[in-house]
């Protein structure tokens, strides 16, 4: 092999890394939908916020809750909720309950449901809404594999929606406030 050619494959080597430089590496593909390489339903794109649940919190006229062997119903009234537990509690809840988004979505059937915890459901929260509209209903049941969300299903109808764990937590911080702390 001559300098000459030597001095060509220099050339040549020197503009693919320039242009690499200037173009940078070529992005891979990623299908907008459809499940991931492994068939698993892929991750929301987080700028794309979801509510687990939509409802307008000042809306909500009763809340009917049932958690780990206890259960809460209030009625809101003009001066607050009309229940053994802290007005602002419930408040908080609903406030938090409406900040919850789903993650992702999984077709349910049958088996599905049995598989998640949600044949017979851990949790109900039941919200009932001003102005006649149908009640809202919320089951949450198991925790994925690494706690960090909960199965849940939305009017007991439509897919398995995994939601972050702080549903689940949200509800245990309702349970454990004192019912004499009422205000």
């Amino acid at each position: 092999m001559g300098w000459r050619t030597t001095l060509v494959l220099v050339a040549m080597v020197a503009a693919l890394g320039l242009f690499l430089w200037v173009e940078g590496p070529p992005k891979p593909e990623i299908p907008e939908n459809g499940p991931n390489l492994l068939g698993e339903p892929k991750l929301r794109d987080p700028s794309k916020f979801v509510p687990l649940i939509a409802f307008d919190a000042a809306a909500v006229t009763r809340i009917h809750i049932r958690h780990g062997g206890n259960e809460l119903t209030a009625e809101r009234e003009s001066e607050g909720w009309k229940t053994s537990r802290p007005s602002a509690s419930l408040d908080s809840f609903l406030r938090n309950l409406g900040d919850l988004g789903r993650i992702i979505e999984i077709p349910a059937n049958a088996e599905a449901l049995k598989d998640y915890g949600l044949d017979q459901p851990k949790s109900v929260v039941e919200l009932t809404m001003s102005a006649g509209k149908a009640p809202v209903i919320l089951e949450l049941g198991n925790q994925n594999p690494a706690a960090t969300g909960v199965y849940t299903r939305v009017d007991r109808a439509g897919p398995i929606i995994l939601a972050g764990a702080l549903a689940t937590w949200e509800l245990d911080k309702l349970f454990r406030v004192p019912a004499d702390q009422a205000a």
